[in-house]
C-alpha cells in the first residue's frame, strides 16, 4: 500500500513550489551531499549524519543535523515509488504520487535543489474544500515534511484509490521484479514510435470500457514491459487477456506463451483470453481451446471496436 506524506518544497527557506512542479519533480534541499550519498545503498543513517555535520557546521552548531538527517533519510530511503505526497501552498492542496528514485542535479545545487524525485501530478483542490481530516493533517510546523499514516485512509479514500487493487498490483509487480532479477539484466535498444503501438491502446481502451460497463474491476498496470495486457479482479472466474493486433501466427504462439507464462507467475488460475483481429483459423482456434484459452475477435467500425466473445 503506499504510503502518504507532506512536503513544503521550501529547500534554504525559499520557495520552490511553482517550479518544481513545472517540472514534475519534488526536491528536499541538503544539496551539499553528493550523488553517491543519494545513490549509495551502503551508507547508513549514522554515516549520513556525520556527513551533514561535516557539511553543514552552522546547522550543527544549532542542533538541526538529526532534523536534515531524518528529512534526507525520509525522501532518499523511506520514500517509494507509488507513494503519495501532498504539497500544501498558497490556499490549494497539491497530490502527486511519487514516480522516480532519487537523483542528484549538478546544476541545481545553487538553487538547493539538487537532490529530486519525479513526481505524476495527480489532482490540485482548494484546502477549503477537503475533508476536515486530510485539512487537519496538512496543519504542521517547523519541519520540511511530515509522514501522514494517520490520515492515509482518508487520503487514498479521497482519490479513488482502491486499496484491493492496489495490494494486486503490488503483488504482480514484485513477482515481475523476481522475473527480471532471475532472467539478468540487458539493455533494450529505444526504437521509433509505431502505428501499431497506438492501436494497441485503443483496443485495450475500448476493452476496459466494455469490461467496466458489464461491473468488472481492471488492471492494466505494466512494469518493464512485463504484464499481462488486462486482468479482472474478481474473486471468482478472473479473466486474463492478451491482445494482437496483427493476423499471423506468431502473433498467436506469442500471446498463448504469454497468457500461460502469466498465469503461472501470478499463481492464479484465470479464465484466458487471445483478443485479436477477425478471421483466426478454426485449426489455431482449436489448438488455442486445448490450452483452455478462448478467443475475442475485434473488428473495427466507426472509430470503434466491436467484440466478438467466445
Amino acid at each position: 500500500m503506499p504510503s502518504v506524506y507532506s512536503y513544503r518544497l521550501a529547500p534554504s527557506g525559499v520557495d520552490r513550489v511553482v517550479e518544481l512542479l513545472e517540472d514534475s519533480q519534488m526536491a528536499i534541499g541538503w544539496s551539499e551531499l553528493d550523488e553517491q550519498d543519494i545513490v549509495d545503498s551502503c551508507l547508513t543513517k549514522e554515516l549520513l549524519r556525520q556527513k551533514l555535520t561535516i557539511l553543514y557546521p552552522q546547522l550543527a552548531a544549532r542542533g538541526r543535523i538529526t532534523h536534515g538527517t531524518n528529512q534526507v533519510w525520509r525522501f532518499t530511503r523511506e520514500l517509494k515509488i507509488g507513494d503519495i505526497a501532498i504539497i500544501p501552498h498558497s490556499g490549494e492542496a497539491h497530490f502527486l504520487r511519487v514516480a522516480g528514485e532519487p537523483i542528484y542535479l549538478r546544476d541545481k545545487v545553487k538553487d538547493d535543489t539538487a537532490i529530486r524525485r519525479d513526481i505524476i501530478k495527480l489532482k490540485t483542490i482548494a484546502i477549503a474544500d477537503l475533508p476536515d481530516a486530510i485539512q487537519e493533517g496538512l496543519v504542521f510546523r517547523g519541519h520540511a515534511s511530515v509522514t501522514l499514516a494517520h490520515i492515509k485512509d482518508a487520503v487514498l479514500e479521497y482519490l479513488g484509490i482502491d486499496a484491493e487493487v492496489v495490494a494486486e498490483e503490488e503483488e504482480a509487480a514484485q513477482a515481475e521484479k523476481l522475473v527480471w532479477e532471475s532472467m539478468g539484466s540487458y539493455v533494450i535498444p529505444a526504437k521509433e514510435e509505431i502505428v501499431v503501438a497506438r492501436k494497441h491502446a485503443e483496443i485495450s481502451e475500448a476493452l476496459i470500457r466494455l469490461l467496466q460497463a458489464r461491473g468488472l474491476k481492471v488492471i492494466n498496470t505494466r512494469t518493464a514491459g512485463l504484464a499481462p495486457d488486462l486482468y479482472t479482479l474478481c474473486a471468482v472466474n478472473p479473466m486474463l487477456f492478451e491482445i494482437k493486433t496483427g493476423y499471423g501466427s506468431g502473433e498467436y504462439l506469442k500471446g498463448l506463451g504469454q497468457l500461460l507464462f502469466y498465469e503461472k507467475l501470478r499463481k492464479r488460475s484465470y479464465r484466458k483470453m487471445l483478443v485479436c483481429p477477425a478471421g483466426i483459423g478454426q485449426r489455431a482456434r482449436a489448438v488455442l481451446a486445448d490450452f483452455n484459452i478462448g478467443v475475442v475477435e475485434y473488428t473495427e467500425f466507426d472509430n470503434d471496436f466491436i467484440f466478438s466473445w467466445p
